[in-house]
């Protein structure tokens, strides 16, 4: 074996690194490979790897499960093998092997030598194809996920027996390959490609009669099994034989070099993909009753904008480029609705519609219709036999039998089938044509997870367009010169209508509708409903924007409706699990279950890990929604679940942070509400970094509505994060809203929490007023009986002092702090004021007494557990030797502070990186010195952070 990394699934999933075998795990984290291994090179989500892995029965845990199963697979195979990409996971497929690419490269060559006209080389790839997957594959695993890709895999190897014994008996030879048919026919007994190949390698043979035997079997077969006759193929063959038609015995009888009034057996019957590949284009199936193949694609728009890359994927994924189609290849185009999927469906297939010579079919399966019926699978199968003359034998033929009827019929032939609007997986799945020559096109708002679990279809999802590609549609719709004279209403409208084309279109049909009106006009009609979507309403249904969306919505359970409407009360347009299972009041279990569902529907979904998006114009639909569906008191409710959940979440985050064991007391929250606990400070960082833009929204919503004690409580969690990540300009509107709300309720302790906040909002800006700030809030917090607010504001004053200047008065406050924080048993204050009073003296010129202070602050346990106190007090440590001139001691100071803060984040890292680099400077390790600045110069640049102050220089 070959020295390198290598996978085989054409039987026990296997692998080996430099011809050593893997362990490679459970039956769990085997189907992961497996699933990512088949994806080859393309990002698999989380999602679909847990239906492979589970079904059905996906348990809580999966998303954690599946990423220790890649950690697991990651250490036997190579950290560099399996990579996170798209949310999800992929194989970085250089210099990896597998066996299944292998066995589909020869397919590949073997097409490419008979499209040369090379025979005997077509020949010889598809007998070691035949070869490389001959066996069970996927052997040892079970599940629907592992049995579908089986079946899909053996449907190759059977295509690529036909193809092989179709060359052989065309170059005048195959003989040998009649017992291997012979079993193969046993085990696909309505393959009936199979059994004309058969038919004829037995005729060659001189076994007339064991010929005549596989066509009455066959027919006996398909009469009981399904009220059918063999297809016209067969039945010409067959009668060939009868006669004993020598042209059987030529050579050259599969190429199709007759004339059209002289059908020769096996034209065009059966092909499988490789068959198709290696034998010429067939015309017409004979017997079929029709003079020519459907052509049922809608009309094409004359001028399609965007989605560049979705046609890209779909080509690459679906049809290979400028070769052929692909064999037996789903495709699904899956989007809200109004996303345009129907109209890119239709470009595409134009585009490509000169691969499918036996036809292109369109059927409409009305899934989300205005009238809210959509259309039988069983209707949908007759509507496409229809298309190509047969009719079944038996009107009251059940789904099993009329399925097994349309593939029979569509096994042959190579199409390009678009079901449109299908409702779900359920639909489509019977509508699947059994042969591997054709390629179904399918769009839906559904993900049809379904269908992508059970065919591994190739899914593209559509989004909106981009400024750009918005701004183009608009041109091509109203013209350039007009687009041109009024480039600012231009981006208005293109802002105001989401990038969605359904919503564009329509704007773009109201003003082309009014040449004589300014651009401007109609996006003042915009910004002025803004609230609502009387602007993007139309006297036809199909291009209302509400109708459009309220198909989506009526097709939802009720409590998943309920959901989507409590949604609009989200801050902004996405949001987590735990904020949704707060906003209905239902168990996590349970909202997970209604999220899918509405992710399947795609009216908000899954953009990352236990995260939902809604896009802004469906946000506001939902509004419109819960104001008429759900009286103010369920919405007040699910507003006070929802705000407990961001408060107890962002004062656990920032509890985290700083390390503080005694905080004020939140009261419980409220029943349903679900918060969040950060298991680490990275954590908390992140969770605070993501949610800011939401905490600030309900911040104000809380005021708006009442909710007083939320106000300066939500204010104060997020000071700290406020204040290291520099949002100060933030910081000084959200304490004042706090400082307000707290009057109106009269709320002693919240008026100290937020004076606090003001006075690190103003000390930079206004230093005095800062001061006030801070002594009202000592004098609030002593009213209030709050010894640990007291002794941090007393803290903070002696920080105000420092930064005037006034170092012995900062040392003297100080201590009123330490003196506190100690009778508290508060060990953190007790660091941050020890810490405090250690930077004063040093100011004063003292060393080593301050030394030791800091050596007591990272002596104290829990000050582990405060990295912004414990990268302050490295950083101290670093200055005091620093300004006493060692600088090696000094340079690990600051080191400790850059590693902490590196993992933290904020504006505090590039000040102790120019610290550090300072340092190293004096240190003469010139390379050093500069890279730390030039690291902490472009933090701050990527920031907006370019006016931060010196730092202790």
């Amino acid at each position: 074996m070959e020295p390198g990394l290598h996978f085989s699934l054409l039987g026990p999933v296997r692998g080996w690194r430099d011809g050593v075998e893997l362990d490679l795990g459970s039956r769990q984290q085997r189907v992961t490979l497996v699933v990512l291994l088949l994806g080859w090179g393309r990002p698999v989500s989380v999602e679909d790897i847990a239906g492979a892995v589970w079904e059905e029965a996906v348990p809580p845990t999966a998303r954690s499960t599946i990423r220790t199963y890649v950690h697991r697979l990651r250490r036997v195979v190579g950290g560099s093998v399996i990579v996170s990409r798209g949310g999800g996971y992929a194989v970085a497929v250089e210099g990896v092997l597998l066996d299944v690419v292998g066995f589909r490269r020869l397919l590949s060559d073997a097409v490419a030598a008979r499209g040369r006209g090379e025979l005997a080389v077509a020949v010889r790839c598809l007998r070691e194809a035949l070869e490389v997957g001959r066996g069970e594959a996927l052997a040892g695993l079970s599940g629907r996920f592992v049995e579908g890709q089986r079946l899909r895999l053996r449907q190759e190897w059977v295509g690529v027996l036909e193809g092989l014994a179709g060359l052989e008996f065309e170059l005048g030879d195959g003989g040998e390959l009649v017992g291997e048919l012979e079993g193969v026919v046993a085990e696909e007994p309505l393959r009936e490609r199979l059994r004309e190949l058969l038919m004829l390698g037995l005729y060659r043979s001189g076994r007339q009669a064991e010929a005549l035997a596989v066509f009455e079997r066959v027919r006996v077969l398909l009469r009981d099994e399904l009220g059918v006759d063999p297809g016209p193929g067969l039945r010409e063959l067959h009668q060939r034989i009868l006669i004993a038609d020598p042209g059987l015995l030529a050579p050259t009888h599969l190429i199709d070099h007759t004339p059209a009034d002289e059908p020769v057996a096996g034209d065009g019957v059966g092909e499988t993909a490789t068959q198709a590949a290696v034998s010429e284009p067939s015309a017409t199936p004979v017997g079929v009753g029709v003079t020519r193949a459907p052509a049922q694609l809608p009309i094409d728009l004359p001028v399609f904008v965007g989605r560049q890359e979705e046609f890209t994927s779909l080509r690459g994924s679906l049809v290979g480029g400028e070769g052929g189609a692909s064999a037996g290849v789903v495709g699904v185009i899956c989007g809200m609705g109004g996303m345009g999927k129907t109209t890119l469906a239709v470009h595409w297939a134009h585009r490509v519609a000169d691969r499918f010579p036996d036809g292109q079919v369109f059927v409409n399966l009305r899934g989300f219709d205005v009238n809210g019926a959509a259309m039988d699978p069983m209707d949908a199968i007759r509507e496409i036999l229809d298309a190509f003359g047969v009719a079944p034998q038996d009107s009251s033929m059940n789904v099993a039998s009329l399925s097994a009827l349309y593939r029979t019929v569509l096994a042959e032939r190579k199409l390009l089938i678009v079901l449109d609007n299908a409702r779900d997986s359920e639909q489509v799945v019977p509508l699947l044509p059994g042969g591997p020559n054709s390629l179904v096109l399918v769009t839906s708002r559904s993900r049809l997870s379904g269908l992508v679990a059970a065919t591994g279809a190739r899914t593209v999802v559509l989004d909106a367009l981009s400024i750009v590609e918005a701004q183009e549609f608009l041109r091509c719709r109203l013209g350039a010169e007009r687009i041109a004279a009024e480039p600012e209403a231009v981006r208005d409208i293109v802002t105001l209508s989401g990038g969605l084309p359904l919503a564009l279109a329509v704007v773009a049909a109201h003003a082309a509708g009014r040449p004589g009106f300014m651009l401007s006009t109609v996006g003042d009609e915009l910004s002025a409903s803004r609230d609502s979507l009387d602007a993007f309403a139309d006297v036809d249904g199909l291009t209302d924007l509400r109708a459009v969306f309220s198909w989506s919505y009526r097709a939802l359970s009720a409590p998943a409706a309920r959901l989507f409407r409590l949604l609009a009360l989200c801050p902004g347009t996405s949001t987590t699990v735990l904020a949704a299972a707060s906003l209905i009041g239902l168990p996590l279990r349970v909202t997970k279950v209604l999220l899918r569902e509405l992710d399947s529907a795609s009216l908000w979904v899954e953009s990352a890990p236990s995260r939902y998006s809604c896009h802004d114009l469906l946000r506001l639909y939902g509004a419109e929604l819960v104001q008429d569906e759900d009286d103010e008191s369920e919405q007040r409710a699910a507003l006070h679940r929802l705000l407990d959940h961001y408060l107890h979440t962002a004062y656990r985050a920032t509890k985290k942070l700083s390390g503080t064991r005694n905080m004020f007391t939140l009261p419980d929250f409220v029943d349903g509400a679900l918060p969040y606990e950060p298991v680490s400070i990275e954590t908390a960082m992140a969770w605070l970094t993501l949610e800011y833009p939401a905490l600030l929204m309900l911040i104000n919503w809380a005021d708006a509505s009442g909710f007083t004690r939320h106000v300066w409580q939500i204010a104060w969690s997020i000071r700290l994060f406020q204040t290291h990540a520099f949002h100060m300009r933030d910081l000084g509107v959200v304490q004042q809203l706090a400082l307000d709300a707290a009057r109106r309720s009269d709320d002693q302790i919240g008026m100290a929490y937020a004076h606090s906040g003001m006075g690190v909002a103003k000390s930079k800006a206004e230093p005095k007023v800062a001061m006030e700030h801070i002594r009202e809030s000592i004098a609030l917090y002593g009213n209030g009986g709050d010894d640990v607010g007291m002794a941090f504001a007393y803290c903070q004053l002696s920080g105000e002092l420092y930064g005037r200047g006034d170092y012995v008065d900062s040392i003297t406050e100080c201590e009123r702090g330490l003196a506190l924080f100690r009778s508290a048993g508060e060990p953190v204050g007790e660091a941050l004021a020890l810490n405090q009073i250690g930077e004063a003296k040093i100011k004063l010129g003292q060393y080593e007494e301050p030394l030791a202070y800091f050596r007591q602050c990272l002596a104290i346990p829990e000050t582990a557990e405060a990295p912004y106190l414990t990268a302050s007090t490295w950083e101290a440590v670093g200055y005091a030797n620093e300004q006493r001139g060692h600088y090696s001691e000094s340079a690990d100071g600051y080191e400790h502070a850059v590693a902490i803060y590196r993992k933290t984040g904020g504006r505090s890292l590039p000040l102790a990186l120019d610290d550090l680099g300072r340092v190293y400077a004096a240190m003469g390790r010139n390379e050093e010195a500069d890279a730390a600045i030039d690291e902490s110069n472009a933090i701050k640049t990527k920031s907006g952070w370019t006016d931060l102050p010196p730092h202790r220089a």
